[in-house]
This record gives structure tokens, C-alpha cells and sequence, in this order.
């Protein structure tokens, strides 16, 4: 939707967070304890990358090999977005990285933990 307005910042943004609450809800279905928002304290953008590869994100939801580069390319745009207005431009936003998005989303909706 905020494609079709071409709000492209604004996309960028709630893209970037779709991907980074995914892999929170990742995190907490393998059982990892993560950081309590009670105590405001939540995943650095950096620790929560390295955290996702440590657990093996990647493989476990069958993504595609480059997926950092991918996560980190739609950080750089959510901070442009951010910190740049009207700095993101719809090509950014490519089909490849909205079917990346889309695809992590629905992966870690479908997964199921090991016992």
C-alpha cells in the first residue's frame, strides 16, 4: 500500500521492521532468550544479525544463501528513510527484496521449533 502511494520511505521503514520483528519471533521460538522490552532493552540492529546467523536463521527457514547481504541492504534503506527524508526511491525497493521480506515473514510464521 505505502508502495502504491509512493511512500517509499515509509515502506523502507515498515519493511526493515517486518524483517527484524521476524527474526525476534524467530529467536523466540527456538527458545533464546532475548532481551526484555520491560526493561526497554531490545536487539541492537547489528547484535540482532549476528545473533539470527548464530542460530542458524538461515538454514533452519531455508533462505537464500545472501540473505545478509539482503538484510543489510533494507537496514541501509530503513535508515536512509529515516534519517534522509525522501531519500528512498522506489527502485530500491526492488521485487527481489520484497519477495525476501515476504518469504522470511511467512517462513518463520510456518516454522515450527525441534522438540
Amino acid at each position: 500500500m505505502l508502495l502504491n502511494w509512493q511512500y517509499t520511505d515509509g515502506a523502507a521503514n515498515r519493511l526493515y521492521y517486518a524483517l527484524y520483528h521476524a527474526g525476534w519471533a524467530f529467536l523466540v521460538k527456538r527458545g533464546y532468550a532475548v532481551p526484555d522490552h520491560s526493561g526497554r532493552r531490545y536487539f541492537l540492529h547489528d547484535e540482532m544479525g549476528e545473533t539470527l546467523a548464530e542460530e542458524g536463521f538461515s538454514w533452519r527457514l531455508g533462505l537464500q544463501q545472501d540473505w545478509e547481504i539482503l538484510w543489510e541492504q533494507l537496514r541501509g534503506l530503513r535508515v536512509k528513510a529515516d534519517y534522509y527524508p525522501d531519500s528512498v526511491d522506489i527502485a530500491d525497493l526492488d521485487d527481489p527484496l520484497l519477495h525476501f521480506v515476504r518469504n522470511v515473514v511467512v517462513s518463520v510464521t510456518e516454522h515450527r521449533p525441534a522438540p
